[in-house]
């Protein structure tokens, strides 16, 4: 096996193991982060041998396991960028919850006729 199908192999387990833990209902922002940043390290690896990968020595079997392994990475960094957003989108409407509430209690308390036009 070849230091690229190598690479390629620890980018997709990589890529599987961050999807899995942005599925997960207890996601650790630091645990994550860490993930992507060994992914990023892989990812510089990989580039490092981008220059192999023009080089016609490659067996038709080696070239299809790369294709494979590429294209799994692809569809992989595609569910992880999907997640990613999900995530975002569902902290913004937390967000907005937890804002509204703030605003509707604090004018709550100060008011001494409330004002409820924030529910």
């Amino acid at each position: 096996m070849s230091s690229i199908t190598e690479h390629l192999s620890t980018l997709v387990s990589q890529s599987s193991s961050i999807l899995s833990d942005l599925n997960s209902d207890l996601l650790s922002v630091e645990e994550l982060a860490s993930k992507m940043d060994l992914r990023d390290n892989t990812i510089r690896m990989l580039d490092a041998h981008k220059e192999d990968l023009n080089n016609s020595s490659f067996s038709d079997e080696d070239r299809e396991e790369i294709k494979s392994l590429f294209d799994k990475f692809e569809r992989l960094n595609s569910k992880i960028d999907r997640a990613l957003k999900d995530a975002l989108n569902k902290s913004r409407e937390n967000l907005a919850a937890a804002t509204t509430t703030r605003k509707a209690d604090d004018k709550y308390r100060v008011l001494a006729k409330p004002d409820i036009t924030h529910f």
